[in-house]
């Protein structure tokens, strides 16, 4: 399998353009990501990885584990437009938060243990929705267990899991640029 692509979306947006921190790949709105999954697959690439940049964001990210949430949605469209399109679905929720961190923040810090189960839903609603592989990239601490567990629980025996690793160049100036893109 080839890395090959990694969708940012944009709901409310209406234009595709470049990513300023990230040459060579273009935010696209979601209204044109299934235009575009079917112009990649024209081109011979197979496999795609989506990262999504919602528009609703609140403290624990639970747009990202809502059924009818981007995530959700992107392999949806995706899938529906390429049914043969291999879909990886990016399982951390930083773009989901009204924060912008990969784990709900409590008192002390983070709460690893909220956050695996958060993530845990993310995973299976993406897998719900068609994705083929599930990659966690949140850096937390016993995600690809609890990934794995929720994922055998809901059924989803046979979606693997492949992490990506958080300080990957693409993944890290996603965030980046993340951080930085108006919402």
């Amino acid at each position: 399998m080839t890395w090959c692509c990694r969708s940012l979306l944009k709901k409310k947006s209406t234009i595709t353009k470049p990513s300023e921190a990230m040459p060579g790949v273009m935010r696209i709105p979601e209204k044109h990501l299934a235009r575009e999954i079917e112009r990649i697959a024209n081109a011979g690439i197979r496999s795609v990885m989506t990262f999504g940049i919602s528009h609703h964001t609140d403290a624990n990210g639970s747009d990202a584990w809502n059924e009818n949430g981007l995530v959700a949605r992107m392999s949806r469209i995706c899938k529906d437009a390429v049914p043969e399109m291999i879909v990886m679905s990016d399982t951390c929720f930083c773009e989901y938060t009204s924060h912008g961190h990969c784990g709900v923040l409590c008192e002390h810090g983070v709460d690893n243990d909220a956050t695996l189960v958060n993530l845990g839903k993310q995973a299976v609603v993406a897998a719900a929705a068609g994705a083929d592989f599930i990659a966690p990239s949140a850096a937390m601490d016993g995600q690809v267990q609890a990934i794995r567990q929720a994922l055998d629980a809901a059924g989803f025996t046979r979606t693997p899991s492949c992490p990506t690793p958080p300080n990957l160049p693409l993944r890290s100036t996603a965030r980046s640029a993340k951080r930085r893109a108006p919402r």
